[in-house]
């Protein structure tokens, strides 16, 4: 049986739905991204599928477009259609896209199909709908030319809901540097405000922004969605620079979908070795705090540095490039989210913190998981010095340091001593097994290297006692740990969340090789030889 849903076999077109008999169509192009936030390169409102696969879901390819029925119709009896963008695409190559869709004055192709207005008489509607796909198909029908279904079951087929495999593209340094190349430094081409007072859209320089600062997910009267303005200028731009020569004519950019939405496609895309740092008037380095606390305890906070570590600036600057104050306040405001100034930067679940994103490299990094994944992701009381640092200069809250933040100096580590031992021997239990030899110095020099070689884990771990907490967790700073014993008896304990003595020795000591992947440390006779004869209590 042929799989409705192959590029090989032209399906799935009608756009309309049957209620009472009677054809229904999608609705106004308008109210349906208003209502649905999609994004349609034929016009057509739809949904990407975008949910998480369930056992059976069937995976669509990145060009088939799901066109379902906007709630404001009420519910539809035939089931959504599953459009082959690419097989029409294919179709009508040495047609254009201008046989379809609407193309505006300055050669931009809309999302708008040609011969359809806007209407709220749903029939209407759907007549202009099925005129533009059905008249088509039989007009190539009689030209005997290859073509699509005349009937309604046809297209509405029913069938379980399908998974989109459409990937998002990143628009990264890299990404964005290839395009500055290609259009000569000219940031007008795509940057562009709103002028409030003329009522038109111009460049204004320094003021460039990410796309999502004015569109967002629905369309707002003239002001598209993301997903259509991305659509129409990108699409419409590589379409312009492929229907003539330039110097550039190599890498004109895709306009298909699969050149944007397919996987391997966008993991083949080349990086650039090296890309400029791009500048908007942000300092190098400058103290951040909020506005109410004073100079006490502001972050000196290295902004040229951190940019080393992104891949763009939505990975911090999540919407638009201003400040974090000015979305997110100390009792937090409705342009934020109602997210506070501190839960903006302390937040362990958002990958937008700082806190959390730390928290995701520790658990990304076996060396920092190792003890990290024991600790949890809030962070200890003490470190916050570590990064609240201020008062700034009087004289200066911004500071402007190309060398970034200074070089965090460790004293080298002690040698061996009664308080600091090179080998500890671990014989609490040893009813079945002989005791275990911690190689001690050697484990504090593996992780004393890691952090030398980490910034942010030489901002924390700078200091002995702190490095040495990862395995003696709750113990004095300052001072000699006490026994483990101390803490975790032979049985756990009946009302505090403490583990008995050897589920605490094997969850701290296999737990940290799990993370570190030693394979050769994770069996009983790995660390323990088998006593010579087993000791009867």
């Amino acid at each position: 049986m042929t799989d409705p849903c192959s590029d090989s076999v032209v399906t799935k077109m009608t756009f309309g739905y049957m209620r009472n008999g009677t054809a229904m169509s999608l609705g106004k192009i308008h109210s349906l991204f208003a209502r649905l936030g999609s994004f349609v390169v034929l016009t057509l409102v739809l949904t990407c599928c975008n949910g998480e696969k369930q056992p059976g879901d069937r995976a669509l390819p990145v060009s088939v477009i799901v066109m379902e029925q906007p709630a404001h119709f009420g519910s539809g009896q035939r089931p959504a259609v599953e459009f082959p963008h690419a097989l029409h695409g294919a179709a009508l190559k040495n047609e254009g896209c201008g046989t379809c869709h609407v193309v505006d004055d300055k050669q931009r192709i809309r999302s708008a199909l040609v011969g359809v207005d806007e209407t709220e008489d749903a029939d209407r509607l759907a007549e202009q709908y099925h005129a533009v796909c059905i008249d088509c198909h039989q007009e190539r029908a009689d030209s005997e030319d290859p073509t699509g279904p005349l009937d309604c079951g046809e297209c509405h087929i029913p069938r379980p809901a399908g998974i989109s495999s459409r990937a998002m593209p990143r628009f990264d340094y890299s990404l964005h540097y290839r395009h500055v190349k290609a259009e000569g430094d000219k940031c007008e081409t795509c940057h562009h405000v709103y002028n409030e007072e003329k009522r038109t859209l111009g460049y204004a320089e320094g003021q460039e922004s990410a796309c999502r600062a004015c569109h967002g997910q629905h369309d707002e009267g003239k002001l598209l969605s993301l997903r259509n303005a991305s659509h129409v200028e990108c699409i419409s731009c590589h379409l312009s620079r492929s229907a003539k020569p330039h110097p550039q004519s190599q890498n004109i950019g895709p306009v298909a979908c699969e050149g944007c939405h397919d996987k391997e496609k966008l993991q083949a895309v080349e990086k650039l070795a090296e890309v400029p740092r791009l500048k908007r008037q942000q300092p190098d380095v400058t103290w951040i705090s909020a506005p109410e606390t004073g100079t006490a305890g502001r972050v000196l906070f290295s902004h040229v540095f951190h940019e080393t570590l992104t891949t763009a600036c939505s990975d911090c600057h999540h919407k638009t490039l201003d400040s974090c104050l000015t979305c997110h306040t100390s009792s937090g405001k409705e342009e934020g989210g109602w997210v506070t100034l501190a839960q903006a930067y302390h937040s362990s679940d958002s990958k937008y913190s700082c806190v959390g994103c730390h928290e995701e490299y520790l658990q990304n990094k076996p060396e920092c998981s190792s003890c990290h994944h024991m600790l949890g992701s809030a962070p200890h009381e003490s470190s916050c010095k570590n990064c609240h640092v201020g008062p700034p200069p009087a004289s200066s809250p911004r500071i402007e340091q190309p060398s970034g933040l200074p070089v965090i100096q460790m004293a080298p580590l002690p040698g061996p001593s009664e308080s600091f031992p090179e080998e500890v021997v671990i014989d609490d239990l040893t009813d079945k097994y002989g005791p275990s030899r911690l190689p001690h110095l050697d484990i504090v020099n593996k992780l004393d290297e890691s952090v030398r070689q980490s910034k942010l884990a030489r901002r924390f771990h700078a200091r002995l006692e702190v490095l040495c907490a990862g395995c003696h967790h709750h113990s004095p700073r300052d001072a000699r740990p006490p026994s483990c014993r101390s803490c975790h008896p032979d049985s756990p304990h009946p009302v505090e969340d403490k583990p008995g003595l050897m589920p605490a020795f094997h969850r701290q000591c296999i737990g940290c090789h799990e993370q570190l992947e030693l394979e050769s440390a994770l069996g009983c006779e790995d660390c323990h030889a088998k006593a010579a004869k087993e000791v009867v209590k």
